[in-house]
């Protein structure tokens, strides 16, 4: 089994999801053989509870990892964990400072590698290195890291795996600052044309905004580009590494992102700040051949599908803490694929960016809210129609859209649902909550939860490793 998060990697940057600039040929190739989900989208637009959601398959709220300044509870199950717990071999290699173990993601790890040199030891486990000095960040945008990871990869590799395995790898360079590497930073930008502007700084430099030159935003979409395509080279490398040991054989090879990237579509640059689709929509992407017939699927899916997808085709009990569906039915053609439910989060505390937003996206609609704890609204919401909006340009009114009342009474409920399941789950010196009346009711009614079978089967017991999918 092989997970591969692109960070900031945005769904229509990419061959296999319609752009024109050949920038991830060897993510193509993957695509090629896999089946493309071409909706899918992100828990949140920031890299730390995105990746817990990856991790748990549970909703930002609910596993409760919404600022730096949390960790995630000793007593949730993530996904490693249940390879492990079933004897698979279990490495993971991470390049970006919100990963680190201090928040939780070690944990069902054989091995937990940091591919950068920016954080010492002693610090990536250290519950202080949670909130980050501003060198530290400036650090990790400048940072170069796939050739390192390829390294580290690869000398894991060469330790020899045999068994089972789940492999991790986080790729980091797609994140701003976009500072491809040689012949990278001019791939994609235009040789007659000499931008006087510094790009370093992204997140900081006050040049680059909304109002910028169009011939510097397509320089600056030039080195995101770049980006793109200097990780996608490493991604293979890594590929034909684990080809060359006869480790792809028989093995899901699953390429994601954990948010995308805005250059301004509203207003806004990077990421963290908003909850439109250029920063939640997502490549997944699920290759497992001679098992999953190649294809594309228009169908609406959360990251948090992931967790229950992958331990169900590996034939592994799920969590029943996971908010997401298992998409193995549908993958496998044992039944037909269904939309999931997008209830997307941004919490952000502090004084320049205050902003507790919550998104419901259907296929059909899309309704942001700003709200307190609790879901009270603050402010005016936002309603998209999607399927004549699909950009997101234009807000509708409560009379302009016969589903607005719908739209807003289900993020209501989807609100106040997370809210419940947090509260009840068991957490590490708190007594736990009992569930409150009628939640699991709602579950089912919001698409979350089948129908209860007559008889409930059997717990799985984890197959015999030698036949299980690696």
């Amino acid at each position: 089994m092989v997970v591969i998060s692109i960070d900031s990697l945005r769904a229509d940057h990419l061959g296999c999801y319609g752009y024109s600039r050949p920038t991830s040929p060897r993510i193509d190739a993957v695509a090629r053989n896999g089946v493309v989900y071409e909706n899918a989208f992100s828990t949140t637009s920031w890299t730390l509870p995105s990746h817990m959601a990856l991790f748990t398959g549970m909703y930002d709220t609910v596993h409760g990892v919404t600022t730096h300044r949390e960790a995630l509870d000793p007593l949730r199950v993530t996904l490693p964990e249940v390879f492990q717990s079933a004897g698979y071999r279990t490495a993971g290699f991470f390049s970006g400072p919100y990963l680190i173990p201090a928040f939780g993601f070690g944990k069902g790890f054989d091995k937990y590698i940091a591919c950068f040199d920016y954080l010492e030891p002693a610090e990536l486990s250290h519950k202080d290195s949670r909130g980050y000095k501003p060198e530290t960040h400036m650090a990790s945008h400048s940072d170069i890291t796939s050739p390192r990871i390829h390294r580290d990869v690869r000398r894991w590799l060469d330790e020899g795996v045999s068994e089972p395995y789940f492999l991790f790898v986080h790729m980091w360079d797609v994140h701003y600052d976009y500072v491809p590497p040689g012949e990278y930073a001019t791939r994609f930008t235009d040789p007659g044309y000499e931008s006087p502007l510094d790009f370093s700084s992204f997140e900081t430099n006050a040049a680059i905004n909304a109002k910028m030159d169009p011939r510097d935003l397509a320089h600056l979409v030039g080195l995101y580009d770049g980006e793109i395509a200097y990780t996608d080279a490493y991604l293979g490398k890594i590929l034909d590494d684990l080809d060359e040991r006869g480790l792809l054989e028989n093995t899901i090879v699953v390429i994601t992102s954990d948010h995308g990237e805005a250059f301004f579509e509203h207003g806004q640059k990077g990421h963290q700040k908003d909850l439109f689709d250029e920063v939640l929509h997502v490549p997944f992407i699920v290759s497992w051949p001679g098992h999953i017939a190649p294809r594309r699927l228009p169908q609406q899916i959360s990251l948090i599908d992931m967790m229950p997808t992958l331990l169900e085709l590996a034939s592994l009990e799920v969590p029943s803490e996971s908010n997401g569906h298992s998409l193995a039915p549908a993958l496998l053609d044992r039944e037909p694929p269904r939309d999931s439910l997008v209830f997307s989060e941004l919490t952000m505390d502090d004084v320049k960016f205050r902003r507790h937003l919550r998104a419901l996206r259907t296929p059909q609609y899309k309704v942001i809210y700003n709200v307190t704890p609790g879901g009270k609204y603050q402010g005016q919401g936002v309603l998209y129609d999607l399927q004549r909006d699909p950009g997101e340009r234009r807000s509708l009114g409560a009379g302009d859209a016969p589903f607005a009342d719908e739209a807003v009474r289900r993020l209501n409920d989807l609100i106040h649902l997370t809210e419940e399941l947090r509260d009840a789950l068991p957490r590490k010196g708190v007594e736990p909550v009992e569930l409150p009346p009628g939640v699991a009711e709602k579950l089912r009614e919001l698409g979350y939860l089948e129908e209860t079978p007559p008889e409930s089967p059997a717990p799985r017991t984890p197959p015999d490793p030698s036949s299980t999918p690696r």
